[in-house]
């Protein structure tokens, strides 16, 4: 058995590094939370901002968000709680602690919904979610 596995892991050190893509730096995030991707574009969360990268080329494409409560603003905590990203076919929704933001696909706000404190995500056209009452 552990000859088997030494052969396996000898295998892997040599054939995947031929198959690995790019290694993409990105030197503007400091600490990143989050990830999420859709068919070309990936979502990166670090606090109360959004930075969008293409997928195809790892170059930036665009950053929003930053700490407080008013349009283009999130409330989000240590460690990326509170603010969730999800990519939509035409847009990008955003739930950070009591509300839901759009953005179209380069970061440009849309609009924005107050939502009971809690985790809400899309479900076709309408949202599914867990709310928290103090």
């Amino acid at each position: 058995m552990k000859k088997k596995l030494v052969v396996v892991m000898i295998n892997l050190l040599f054939i995947l590094p031929a198959y690995a893509k790019k290694i993409a730096v990105l030197n503007e995030l400091v600490k990143p939370e989050t990830l999420c991707l859709d068919e070309s574009q990936y979502y990166i969360t670090e606090g109360a901002s959004v930075w969008i990268y293409s997928l195809q080329d790892h170059k930036l494409v665009g950053k929003f968000g930053k700490a407080g409560e008013g349009p283009r603003e999130f409330k989000a905590t240590p460690g990326g709680y509170g603010l969730r990203v999800f990519p939509l076919p035409e847009q990008i929704l955003v739930n950070s602690m009591d509300k839901l933001s759009f953005f179209d696909k380069k970061g440009n706000f849309n609009k924005e919904m107050k939502v009971p404190l809690g985790v809400f995500q899309p479900c076709g056209e309408k949202f599914v979610g867990l709310a928290f009452q103090a």
